[in-house]
């Protein structure tokens, strides 16, 4: 809001707050003369008695009517403010509404139960008239005090709760390597962890077994390029946790053959489906269970040939240099709730690695400059850290983990 579009709100409720306050004095002086004059007349002429309560009566209804549109008045205005977003007037506003139905409560009490008709008119009417003064003293005074007040035992109760409650991450693709030891990582670090799977069980059940020698974890099956199946798995989570904290979009597959004259359109597309529309479909369902009462996490699984390319794997250099777009992206569009990272793994000792054949490894490891290929728990380490706290700085990087390997390749 602009402070010229603030301050002529301002002046308005200012206007009306006059305004009623104005209301409030003639009615109180109106009524009151209205009722002297009918007492005085009460033992001359009852003729005369019964003229000035009827006078006494239509002024009550007149000016019943004007307050209920200054009432009306007085909400439309707020309601109009309100669009701009200004939370110290939506809670005024909303004090004003808890005064407004109270008061109503306690003068109908009146009416109808602790009064005669006659007491009634007297006593309750007092009520009426000096209803917008009541108003404006517990809607600005009391009620905003007294909201402040719930509003910071509120604010005590969720942070305890909160604090008492595990952190929760999911890791998609998690019943074998790099999945698997980033799932028991996290669970040394606290958190429960959803294990997701598509096609091994045994080895989800054996990474959930390990999980929960720590904390405690769930497996789901889900394929991750189906977008109904991570629905339900994003449903699934919602039944059994409040949120989450960390989503690990680590699921993907090479598919080989993978040259670009011999790679099937099936296989590309798959290998698309997988790698990119996974982490897509990941984020779009499992974002809004992301806690919003601090900074969470999105790490995404790239590689370092989705950064320099590789002859052979045409379709999933392709695809992961896709994911690396999506992380940088998402990284503007997500901060500054959520950080979105990406590591990039170069060689990594895993089934998926081990599927290249011995040559290819050996060759692999003596162009490296640590002479070696990687473990999955070293990159289980780095996505630890970038789910962390630590890591509440840092987002829209992609970071090597490769042994230098990018180096001179």
């Amino acid at each position: 809001m602009t402070s010229t579009r603030k301050n002529e709100g301002v002046k308005i409720i200012f206007k009306t707050i006059l305004h009623m306050l104005v209301f409030n004095i003639i009615s109180f002086i109106i009524f009151n003369l209205s009722y002297f004059d009918a007492k005085k007349l009460e033992t001359t002429s009852t003729a005369g008695f019964g003229l000035s309560m009827a006078n006494y009566n239509i002024n009550q209804y007149i000016f019943s009517g004007c307050l209920i549109f200054y009432i009306l008045l007085y909400m439309f205005i707020w309601n109009k403010f309100l669009k701009q977003d200004l939370t110290s007037c939506k809670k005024i506003h909303h004090g004003y509404v808890v005064a407004f139905i109270f008061l109503f409560c306690i003068f109908i009490f009146n009416e109808f139960i602790l009064f005669t008709i006659t007491d009634l008119i007297r006593i309750g009417w007092s009520c009426i008239v000096n209803f917008p003064f009541s108003l404006i003293i517990i809607g600005y005074i009391i009620w905003p005090v007294l909201y402040s007040i719930l509003d910071i035992v509120y604010d005590i109760i969720k942070k305890k709760r909160r604090k008492n409650m595990k952190k929760v991450a999911v890791v998609t693709g998690a019943s074998r390597g790099i999945g698997k030891s980033i799932a028991i990582k996290l669970a040394e670090e606290g958190y429960e962890v959803v294990i997701n799977y598509n096609q091994s069980e045994s080895d989800a059940k054996d990474t959930l077994e390990k999980v929960n020698k720590y904390t405690k974890g769930m497996i789901i099956k889900a394929d991750v390029s189906k977008r109904e199946e991570v629905k339900k798995m994003a449903e699934e989570i919602s039944k059994n946790y409040d949120g989450i904290d960390v989503l690990i979009n680590n699921a993907g597959a090479i598919l080989r053959p993978g040259n670009w004259d011999k790679i099937s359109d099936e296989d590309f597309n798959k290998t698309l489906d997988i790698n990119v529309k996974g982490v897509h479909n990941c984020i779009y369902y499992l974002k809004p269970l992301l806690n919003k009462e601090k900074v969470t996490h999105i790490v995404n699984i790239a590689s370092t040939v989705g950064e320099n390319g590789a002859a052979g794997v045409l379709a999933y250099g392709a695809a992961k240099a896709a994911v690396i777009n999506i992380t940088k992206s998402l990284a503007k569009e997500f901060a500054p709730s959520i950080t979105v990272n990406a590591i990039s793994p170069g060689n990594i000792a895993t089934e998926m690695t081990a599927r290249a054949g011995e040559e290819l490894i050996s060759w692999v490891c003596e162009n490296t400059p640590m002479k070696r290929l990687g473990e999955p728990e070293e990159v289980a380490e780095l996505a630890a850290f970038l789910a962390s706290d630590k890591a509440n700085f840092i987002t829209g990087q992609v970071i090597n983990i490769d042994g230098g390997y990018a180096l001179g390749n």
